[in-house]
């Protein structure tokens, strides 16, 4: 190989885009798959966001791909690209990520927090045609900030069958697997702790007996000063603040756990191991306008969490809605994104994943994904480091 190549980890690249089988006829077919792909992925961490983009950045950059793709019939037009993800075994090429992202991240062991959560690529859907736009549900390991695996569901509403679907994909053990209120069912809660890891789950109003519970259990906490000797002790309560001043506004976020609330939380039997429950309180004030607001949310969880740690881990599960689903948008384009064809959006959306994991794994600087995908395009050098 050429010293221009960029070494392990892109090399486990290719072999994981490898062995992906090409569901093209042999007959008239000119570009080799592996190329395909490794020319959309390489185009999009460069910033490209369509086929024709791919198409312009490959020609830009052929020079630099001979050095190691076989390009037998030079670079692919833009058709070719499109048709490729329409026709590919999304499953496949999930297999095939899956893989990659085991070979780069297995030096660092496992992952001490899993947030799951779906997003709908809204370009995908058609009105005229009555079609749905493709929502995935993701895994996003927080403290690296890279998606772990991902998987297709028809809307948001079936995202309680494909959470199991995905969590089966991933190594959990030790983990905490963080998931929002439409993810709070016993099953998935049974099947986390089946995988060895650990649930924080939110709770709403789609399991209204538990959250009225659960809500029973901090009013009883609350008033045990004035609870009557001969009476159950109320659990105990323990709290943590944080202060925030940012994006024009102060949030005052005021987390409380229990841990001793078996007599006030009869529904807990049923749901295995659990052995806190948390309550984050949210006061905002408008710097601007004085205007103030409230919200509480419920959780439960099989770990034994302190106020603290309760408080950071939800703090940290919307990572995968701050990190990843908006900058999947607003850097990647996604949304705007006018690929129709089911497979093709939902391929489309992997592949950007492989970029994702590969801007955001750099540590050689602290630029925005925007500039990487910048530099990444028009600086060989700095692309070889992002590569490695």
């Amino acid at each position: 190989m050429s010293d221009s190549i960029p070494s392990e980890l892109f090399v486990h690249l290719l072999q994981a885009l490898s062995v992906v089988q090409d569901p093209r006829c042999p007959r008239g077919r000119l570009h080799l798959l592996q190329d395909v792909l490794c020319i959309c992925v390489l185009s999009v961490l460069c910033g490209c966001q369509n086929a024709e983009e791919m198409q312009d950045w490959g020609r830009k950059e052929e020079p630099w791909l001979r050095t190691f793709l076989s390009l037998p019939h030079g670079i692919p037009s833009q058709d070719t690209y499109l048709r490729v993800l329409a026709a590919l075994d999304p499953q496949q090429f999930r297999n095939a990520f899956a893989a990659w992202v085991s070979q780069v991240l297995a030096p660092l062991g496992f992952a001490a927090q899993v947030a799951i959560d779906g997003k709908t690529s809204r370009g995908s859907g058609s009105t005229l045609r009555g079609q749905s736009p493709v929502h995935l549900v993701s895994a996003l390991a927080c403290d690296w900030g890279l998606v772990l695996g991902q998987t297709r569901t028809a809307d948001k509403s079936n995202e309680i069958v494909a959470i199991p679907q995905l969590l089966r994909a991933l190594n959990l053990q030790g983990a905490l697997v963080t998931i929002d209120a439409m993810g709070c069912q016993r099953d998935i809660a049974q099947q986390i702790v089946e995988q060895k890891a650990d649930y924080l789950l939110q709770v709403k109003g789609n399991q209204p007996a538990l959250l009225q519970e659960v809500e029973s259990v901090f009013e009883a906490a609350a008033s045990r000063a004035a609870a009557p000797l001969d009476q159950v002790p109320p659990p105990v309560l323990e709290s943590y603040q944080q202060t925030d001043g940012d994006h024009g506004r102060i949030e005052v976020r005021t987390t409380q756990v229990c841990h001793d609330f078996a007599d006030y939380l009869g529904t807990s039997q049923r749901w295995i191991g659990l052995r806190t429950v948390v309550r984050v309180t949210c006061q905002r004030e408008d710097k601007a306008t004085g205007k103030s607001s409230r919200e509480e949310h419920y959780y439960i969880s099989s770990r034994h969490l302190g106020a603290q740690q309760a408080g950071e881990a939800v703090r940290k599960h919307w990572l995968i809605e701050n990190q990843l689903h908006w900058t999947l948008d607003v850097s990647f384009g996604e949304d705007a994104c006018p690929v129709r064809a089911r497979l093709g959006a939902e391929n489309l959306a992997l592949v950007r994943h492989f970029a994702f994991n590969l801007l955001r794994g750099y540590r050689g600087d602290r630029h925005s994904i925007p500039r990487r995908q910048r530099l990444c395009d028009w600086d060989l050098a700095y692309r070889l480091k992002v590569l490695q």
